[in-house]
């Protein structure tokens, strides 16, 4: 799988189980920063989701994936 479409899954995986965007900043270059140096919050989650669906949110933001 392409780096940007297992980037999209991991998008659609964090917004499924927070409700609310990874990287989305107070403005435009926040969130452009936020992208680039993958900065996002794992306290956005729900309170039910597992360690399993952290770690993979964890393993598929990585500036440098495998």
């Amino acid at each position: 799988m392409p780096q940007s479409d297992s980037w999209n899954v991991g998008l659609l995986v964090y917004i499924l189980l927070s409700g609310v965007s990874p990287f989305l900043g107070d403005s435009e270059e926040d969130t452009k920063q936020n992208v680039t140096y993958v900065r996002f919050r794992f306290e956005h989650l729900h309170k039910s989701v597992s360690q399993e669906a952290t770690r993979f949110i964890m393993l598929i933001f990585k500036r440098s994936p495998l």
